[in-house]
């Protein structure tokens, strides 16, 4: 009963972000339509989030003649979004004031992130394109939807010119669930999303550009082993998280070192769109091995019970585990050798693998001394 109750939750956690995203994408540039200004505020009795209120005016006013007015209240300082043609998300994702207190930071909106001087592109996937920027000096990433990535090209030679909305809308989608899951999803290994801009930049096309923290590519052998060693325990306190997450165990879909960013120290998750609370579907046992091995997650009632977790561990060992852990230091050579071996032949938890990690430190520390 107590399985049920959980899995009943985590499945309504998960559609509530599914229907957030669909109001932000579809409803909600209507709703804008008959509403000629807005103003969000900090609700002191809703934690700091900001809430929006919209005034009663004609019918008749539209987004041409009345730009989108937002103001920002926090403490004694307000800050108002002049933007022509500007959507807002939702009140629920539009909490430009984080949550967690010792950060204590407003989330960039449209007026700040217009001033990033874009430099060199950094990567382009499926869906996004993403580039280095430079806000007052500081180095930030830059996610938007080009013309030039794959979802939006392949899209357009089916479609045609004629239906080019529906592209970017469902390629925007991605992007906007990326913000949601950034906001929800706050842990010192995910990267720190510090701002974004829904703007409508032509009838049908819209403009989602998110901004995040900047880091380095995560280089594991250029490094010496404490290094490395703190690599792994960010790893570990990574996969933890995702498995007690809010939103039931979370899955890295394109689990890859491209996907992760080397930040003040920090190993972090810096791509979250392939994030899923989805566990695969299964006709029989061999539907659930991972990377064609058996790892004893069962097909139970065509689904694999405890895959994202697992899944997460397994690839985790494949392309970070066993590069910090392949010439470790004398002192903690046998701890080391165990844990690629428990790694690739049994299912390890997240709060062992913690453990196992957290015990070759202290035999290193001691060693050292």
């Amino acid at each position: 009963m107590h399985r049920s109750m959980r899995k009943c939750l985590q499945d309504f956690l998960y559609v509530a972000v599914l229907i957030e995203l669909l109001l932000i994408t579809f409803i909600f540039p209507i709703a804008l339509v008959n509403r000629s200004a807005a103003v969000s505020k900090t609700d002191p009795e809703q934690n700091g989030r900001v809430v929006t209120h919209w005034p009663r005016e004609s019918t008749n006013a539209s987004l041409d003649q009345s730009p989108l007015r937002v103001t920002l209240k926090n403490n004694s300082q307000v800050t108002t979004f002049n933007g022509s043609r500007e959507l807002f998300p939702s009140p629920w994702l539009l909490r430009r004031k984080t949550t967690n207190p010792s950060e204590n930071v407003d989330l960039w909106g449209c007026r700040e992130i217009d001033r990033i001087a874009i430099g060199r592109t950094l990567g382009k996937g499926t869906t996004k394109q993403v580039q280095k920027g430079e806000f007052d000096g500081r180095p930030v990433v830059v996610k938007t939807v080009s013309d030039r990535v794959n979802d939006i090209t392949s899209c357009r030679r089916k479609k045609g010119k004629a239906n080019i909305a529906s592209c970017y809308r469902f390629a925007n989608y991605k992007v906007l669930k990326e913000i949601a899951l950034l906001q929800q999803l706050r842990h010192p290994n995910i990267a720190k999303l510090l701002g974004y801009c829904i703007r409508d930049e032509s009838p049908g096309r819209e403009s989602v550009r998110l901004v995040m923290e900047y880091g380095q590519p995560v280089e594991i052998r250029k490094v010496q082993w404490p290094a490395k060693l703190q690599l792994a325990i960010d790893l570990a306190e990574l996969l933890h998280f995702l498995h007690v997450s809010p939103m039931g165990p979370l899955r890295i879909g394109d689990f890859k070192r491209d996907q992760f960013r080397k930040i003040n120290n920090t190993l972090k998750l810096s791509d979250l769109d392939d994030l899923t609370a989805d566990e695969l579907s299964c006709t029989d046992q061999s539907d659930c091995f991972i990377l064609n091995k058996d790892m004893g997650v069962p097909c139970i009632e065509s689904v694999c019970k405890g895959f994202n977790t697992v899944a997460n561990v397994k690839v985790a060992k494949e392309r970070f585990f066993n590069t910090i852990f392949e010439r470790p230091p004398l002192s903690v050579k046998d701890e080391s050798l165990d844990l690629l071996r428990v790694l690739s032949t049994e299912q390890i938890d997240t709060v062992t693998l913690r453990n196992k990690i957290d015990l070759i430190k202290k035999q290193y520390e001691e060693a050292t001394r």
